[in-house]
């Protein structure tokens, strides 16, 4: 151990979570300035005992309700041992909403001139809690704290990246909860109206667009605007009515051909694609922009992938349909043959429905599959108007 690092021992780590009840702001940072040292070896198992625990949870609140409020210095360390705990102790992530709770964290999130590390690491233990409270989201609009989030965010530089993803990562715990069991997402409706209002739709864009390059942005940005969107079609047109949509649809094809590689952000980038399909406007200006030529690439290179596959094939179907649909028809066509779609399936010039397709290979094609369960003939994918040379059966 070196000169610089004091020594740990079991009576001093005692002695220091001791002293966190110290009127003394200066008393309680040093101490906890050790036990941030401690929580970084293996007498983390000291700090993570029931009666400690307590002491370092309600060292934590009073950075938020007392005299220590004023103390950038110790929230930051007593953010920094309670996220060590939680990476230690199952016990206390199962039971971080009762010890520490999401009240004492949003009064730090509010504090004025408050900095980006006390900020993320405060949205880093409330995604704790949310993996561990099925009303998380419910309890945040409670409490203040999806506006707050939403608030903090829309504010953001641009450049503030690490902070963007914890904050985001919260708001989609806020905006929708997946079932296990039955794999299926329930969407927030409350939550996500609160976000509509405050235009977040147009702050994530504006995030994504200044940070094309970073697959992590680029990836929970999609999937807070898929959120967003839900399953309601105002919610739908409400986030249309945010965007610039002369950007959009060129920022989706850009995603897809600069990260075709990246599946998470590929799968993000299919589900923001098939909320959009909805509306038949939209799949015109997406095939304008070039973004089904991109997304069947994108697909084609991620085929091993069942749940791309799925939700690709969806996306694409919508995005066909909604081509042929009223006065879309002739523009959809044009549009679409402007993509040189036979360039792109080369075995889409098979006289039968059930062409060889590498894309499909693993879909198990066959006639009858509808594409509400996600894979789905090449006749629906691939129009007939959109592939003259082709003989259908």
């Amino acid at each position: 151990m070196s000169s610089n690092t004091p020594s740990i021992s079991v009576a001093s780590i005692q002695s220091s979570l001791t002293t966190l009840t110290s009127k003394d702001v200066t008393e309680v940072e040093n101490a906890l300035a050790y036990l941030v040292t401690v929580s970084n070896t293996s007498f983390i198992k000291t700090l993570i005992l029931r009666d400690n625990r307590k002491k370092l949870c309600n060292v934590l609140i009073a950075c938020a309700v007392s005299n220590l409020r004023s103390s950038s210095i110790a929230t930051l360390y007593a953010l920094q041992i309670m996220l060590a705990v939680a990476d230690a102790s199952s016990v206390f992530t199962r039971n971080s909403n009762t010890e520490i709770g999401i009240r004492p964290l949003l009064t730090i999130l509010k504090k004025p001139n408050q900095t980006d590390t006390i900020m993320e690491l405060t949205c880093n233990l409330l995604l704790i809690m949310a993996k561990n409270n099925k009303k998380f989201g419910l309890t945040m609009r409670l409490e203040g704290g999806v506006i707050l989030l939403c608030t903090l965010l829309s504010t953001l530089s641009l450049d503030s990246v690490s902070l963007y993803l914890s904050i985001c990562n919260v708001l989609d715990k806020c905006f929708r909860e997946i079932n296990t069991i039955t794999n299926s997402t329930q969407y927030n409706d409350n939550n996500i109206k609160v976000a509509l209002k405050k235009g977040i739709p147009y702050t994530i864009l504006e995030f994504i667009k200044a940070n094309q390059t970073y697959a992590s942005a680029v990836e929970i940005g999609l999937t807070i605007l898929s959120s967003l969107c839900g399953t309601n079609e105002q919610n739908l047109s409400s986030v249309i009515e945010c965007l610039p949509t002369s950007n959009l649809f060129i920022i989706i094809t850009n995603i897809l051909r600069y990260h075709h590689e990246n599946i998470n952000v590929c799968l993000a980038t299919f589900k923001f694609m098939n909320a959009l399909a909805a509306d038949p406007e939209i799949c015109v200006k997406l095939c304008t922009a070039n973004a089904f030529t991109q997304g069947w690439n994108a697909a084609v290179h991620h085929a091993h992938d069942s749940e791309l596959l799925q939700i690709a094939t969806s996306a694409m179907w919508k995005i066909v349909s909604g081509l042929h649909h009223g006065n879309n028809i002739n523009k959809g066509i044009t549009v679409m043959n402007n993509q040189n779609i036979n360039n792109i399936v080369p075995a889409a010039t098979s006289s039968t429905t059930t062409a060889t397709l590498s894309l499909f290979e693993e879909a198990k094609l066959n006639n009858s599959v509808s594409y509400t369960s996600g894979y789905c003939p090449i006749t629906i994918i691939i129009s007939r108007q959109c592939i003259k040379n082709c003989s259908w059966t």
